[in-house]
């Protein structure tokens, strides 16, 4: 569903993702090498009267720009914006040790305001970083001849790491919410990952 900017900011909501299909030679790869048709992740601030783009940016590193302003480039720079919403409540089952034996336990988790405003301080708290141009090394060495043998960490990696746009989205969901895509360490994580992932749901597409 398309929707024009006017219309998407009564909408959005604090910490929706954004995911853009850019139409640049680095989105063309992006968007081949992971499979999918996105090639950008984005965080919304909703807090006040301007709805803010937080990002990792190739070049730019961490920060925060005016959607308004991303929005403009839709049909020269960025081919569409998708708007991804993180399910309202998530129910799962786990093992837990209690009183000397292990029983299955059902859990609970809601997405409440509380939570979304700790997503949106993660990325906020990124912002001002550098751009994780170690994490590209790290994807682009698995589509390498013998590279690719190697293989890779299965868990999330640490607070420290250097972020690039999917991985950061992934790392603030995971640390405040719930992991988007199990198994898959977040510096392996990728735009069209994201948007696959059961955790978020397409709500619209922003048009000019």
């Amino acid at each position: 569903m398309k929707i024009a900017y006017e219309d998407a900011i009564k909408l959005i909501e604090h910490g929706d993702v954004l995911l853009f299909q850019g139409s640049g030679t680095i989105s063309w790869l992006i968007k081949t090498y992971n499979y999918g048709e996105y090639s950008h992740a984005a965080i919304i601030d909703n807090s006040d009267s301007i709805p803010m783009c937080c990002e990792m940016k190739e070049f730019k590193g961490g920060r925060c720009v005016s959607l308004k302003s991303q929005v403009d480039k839709v049909g020269t720079e960025i081919k569409k914006i998708d708007v991804f919403r993180p399910l309202y409540k998530i129910s799962y089952e786990a093992v837990e040790y209690n009183n000397g034996e292990y029983e299955t336990v059902k859990k609970t988790k809601t997405m409440t305001n509380g939570v979304k405003n700790n997503i949106v301080r993660r990325m906020l708290e990124i912002t001002g970083s550098d751009y994780g141009w170690k994490s590209i090394w790290k994807i682009a060495k698995h589509y390498l001849p013998f590279l690719r043998l190697v293989k890779p960490k299965t868990k999330d990696v640490t607070e420290s790491e250097l972020h690039i746009c999917s991985s950061a989205v992934s790392f603030c969901l995971r640390t405040e919410f719930e992991d988007p895509v199990p198994y898959l360490p977040d510096y392996m994580v990728t735009p069209s990952d994201l948007s696959r992932s059961p955790l978020l749901k397409y709500m619209f597409t922003i048009e000019k």
